[in-house]
């Protein structure tokens, strides 16, 4: 009885999605929507049922306006007459911006801080990157460094050129295509005190310093990319 609908289909939170399927057979056909189980009747919110007939055919179209997160799930289709009962299964995934990863301290010294995050939600939609801001603490983050499009297949980072015994805060936002998440938690974090003297080789030369560079610039001089 039901000859078309869509197997599985995508939305984007916060606006409009429809849905249609379409039956033929004996009329009158009576057509119902259900959310998983749920029946979809017209006092429900957001939700928003139509019926239009064509010659033999009845298309009944499910409208969500906005859609959101929990929209997200199985809904059916019912188209019922005299000889009997058939339904389409229709899987709805709705996506939207990512949320913001939660960061941590992994690692402090006087010239490095090394952080590391754990991924949330993606929103349905792959992460595409992460922005990685950090500023002095006294600063706006209108002054930030800014690292963008840092792979989203890493899960930690190392900022260098940072000042001794300063203090400084750090915040990242993860990314996927529909969007950008919220600022993550916020770290505030004191790098260690220098080191008296430096670290020499055995032929009195310095030891290099090799890290992970994210941030290049030095944050003390107050520019920002």
């Amino acid at each position: 009885m039901i000859t078309s609908y869509p197997n599985t289909t995508l939305a984007t939170q916060g606006q409009k999605k429809e849905m249609s399927c379409t039956a033929h057979g004996e009329k009158p056909i009576i057509v119902r929507w259900e959310k998983e189980d749920r029946i979809i009747n017209p006092e429900m919110a957001r939700y928003l049922v139509s019926v239009k007939e064509l010659g033999e055919e009845v298309i009944s179209t499910l409208q969500i306006l906005p859609t959101v997160r929990e929209d997200s799930g199985f809904f059916s289709c019912h188209a019922i007459n005299s000889y009997g009962e058939d339904r389409g299964i229709i899987q709805l995934t709705v996506q939207e911006p990512p949320d913001p990863p939660e960061i941590e301290i992994k690692d402090v010294k006087a010239r490095t801080i090394t952080l590391r995050w754990t991924m949330g939600f993606d929103g349905n939609s792959p992460i595409t990157g992460y922005d990685i801001e950090c500023k002095n603490k006294s600063d706006s983050w209108d002054s930030a460094q800014r690292t963008k499009d840092v792979s989203p297949q890493l899960n930690s980072a190392t900022i260098i050129d940072i000042h001794p015994s300063s203090t400084y805060s750090i915040r990242m936002y993860a990314k996927n295509r529909i969007g950008k998440s919220e600022p993550s938690n916020e770290l505030s974090i004191t790098a260690d005190e220098a080191a008296l003297r430096p670290i020499k080789n055995t032929d009195g030369s310095l030891l290099p310093t090799l890290k992970a560079v994210l941030f290049k610039q030095d944050l003390g001089q107050g520019s920002h990319t």
